[in-house]
């Protein structure tokens, strides 16, 4: 049944994702928003399966719950206390609804981007006997790749924030300071390397990944980054959009090498 769940989720996803572009073309902010509502859902969902099914459940469930907990908690706390002139007035004291909705969102995310990372990363590294070099590797590898796809989502995120863009403003272009960025960096690092310490002491590091599985999870990362990829260009991060398609060629070759490097031992 899980299984089954889980596929449907998967095409589910996909078949969102092909169908994206079509809504772009005629869709105002708020139909945009409901799109991209289903969309994440439909991710997270098999993210989180996936996850449970590859490790014990409570070991899926407690990375799920620890990075949704951790960017929940940043990003609503500082939506309550932002003094910034990004965040107006009428943002902050918006409807409870949609106010928690936005960090549950960026939470899912998260989760996608975050879990994603880790797996991918986690069979990249496989061929690195050295214990503490194969961590090292794994958790700078997972903390590039996360925050490569950060560059390009954070200004929507920003702009989705602003209740006047939704209610049909103008996009700000450019807001996102280096700060914010260093920031979620330092949070994408410590997820990663809590993540590389919590699966090697529940002894679960070496569990092979399904087959099947694998190649949809790279499927649904596909899709993922060429969305991001999109926003990103949409907001016109020309030069994080640059970085993002050079390190992931350059993570794509590694990758495949690794992998007929693992069928060769």
């Amino acid at each position: 049944m899980k299984e089954l769940i889980r596929t449907l989720l998967f095409f589910g996803f996909v078949i969102c994702g092909i169908s994206g572009p079509f809504v772009f073309i005629q869709a105002d902010v708020r139909t945009l928003l409901v799109f991209f509502i289903v969309f994440l859902s439909l991710g997270f969902g098999y993210v989180v399966l996936y996850l449970i099914s590859e490790y014990p459940v409570w070991v899926g469930l407690m990375i799920v719950c620890v990075i949704i907990g951790v960017t929940f908690s940043i990003e609503w706390i500082s939506m309550v206390t932002d003094n910034t002139s990004f965040l107006s007035q009428q943002t902050i004291e918006m409807n409870d609804y949609f106010h928690q909705l936005i960090p549950l969102g960026i939470g899912f995310i998260w989760v996608m981007m975050i879990a994603m990372s880790h797996v991918l990363w986690k069979q990249l590294t496989k061929s690195i006997h050295h214990r503490f070099r194969r961590g090292i590797c794994y958790v700078v590898g997972a903390t590039m790749a996360s925050l490569s796809l950060e560059l390009l989502l954070a200004p929507m995120i920003l702009n989705i924030k602003r209740y006047e863009w939704l209610q049909g403003g103008d996009f700000i272009y450019g807001v996102v300071s280096y700060t914010v960025y260093i920031t979620w960096a330092i949070v994408i690092l410590l997820l990663h390397t809590f993540i590389l310490i919590f699966v090697v002491l529940s002894d679960n590091w070496h569990r092979r990944l399904e087959w099947k599985s694998r190649r949809q999870l790279l499927l649904l990362d596909l899709v993922f980054s060429l969305y991001a990829l999109g926003l990103g260009l949409f907001a016109k991060m020309y030069l994080a959009s640059f970085i993002f398609i050079v390190f992931n060629g350059i993570f794509t070759l590694v990758y495949y090498l690794s992998k007929k490097k693992q069928k060769k031992d």
